[in-house]
């Protein structure tokens, strides 16, 4: 073999590697998910509202989150520290740092994750300063902040559940869905820790409690966001709230 065609046989199997795993360099996020290149981003620009639209139309067909009764879209604590049960979760390695806050009742809240992670998480909580003390939740917010609660996005294998709270550790840890850090609005998270601090407060997986978050869950976004904005989320919580018997569809649901 020629020293050229060896050279030329070392650069394809090269290219060949290279060819195994496009991401291996590719920066990642929170999560360890690989950040798409610039390319792909724009080429979603274009083609991601077409799909949008698109499952937009098929969405009653698929019967989407209509075919999830409301009370079963938080479901009740399976075994373990979980408030809610949302199967295996993952949950990156960013430090805790103090949230900045302005008002009191949050004052000691701390947030976790990367810059673009932990900035949609100061977005919520300025909400929740802004929020007020909706539906009595204020005692349950400062309780979550006096014991320095960990707040930061975790992916969970079941899929639809917003957060939950991890109560195994010395401070507890809102654990926020891995999808509200792209498409959903930061603000959407606001009526989440409301919900899952008044959680806290409580006996989760108890019917009372989970009424009792619920409701302030809801109390939240109807301050927050006019009726044509509300999230799924809030969407679920009125629909359960304004069902013919709440306490019975969370007993069908698991909770005691």
């Amino acid at each position: 073999m020629t020293r050229g065609a060896d050279r030329a046989g070392r650069g394809r199997q090269a290219r060949r590697r290279r060819l195994r795993d496009p991401y291996t360099e590719f920066p990642v996020d929170e999560l360890s998910e690989p950040v798409l290149p610039r390319w792909f981003v724009l080429l979603a620009v274009v083609t991601v509202p077409a799909a949008i639209a698109v499952f937009a139309l098929a969405f009653p067909v698929l019967g989407g989150d209509d075919a999830v009764p409301p009370a079963e879209r938080r479901p009740p604590p399976a075994d373990g520290e979980l408030t809610h049960d949302v199967g295996q979760v993952r949950v990156g390695s960013g430090e805790p740092q103090p949230a900045d806050v302005e008002c009191d009742a949050a004052r000691g809240l701390r947030v976790a994750g990367r810059e673009p992670q932990r900035q949609r998480l100061h977005t919520a909580l300025a909400a929740l300063c802004e929020l007020g003390a909706p539906g009595g939740v204020a005692p349950a917010i400062a309780t979550l902040a006096e014991a320095e609660a960990v707040i930061r996005f975790a992916g969970f294998s079941r899929p639809g559940v917003p957060s939950t709270v991890d109560l195994g550790g010395q401070a507890p840890v809102v654990l926020i869905n891995v999808g509200f850090t792209r498409a959903q609005r930061p603000r959407w998270i606001t009526p989440l820790i409301v919900h899952d601090a008044v959680t806290v407060a409580g006996r989760p997986g108890t019917i009372d409690t989970e009424l009792a978050a619920r409701r302030a869950e809801l109390a939240a976004c109807e301050a927050l966001f006019d009726p044509e904005g509300l999230s799924a989320n809030c969407q679920t919580a009125r629909q359960l709230l304004a069902g013919e018997d709440p306490k019975g569809a969370l007993a069908e649901a698991g909770y005691e």
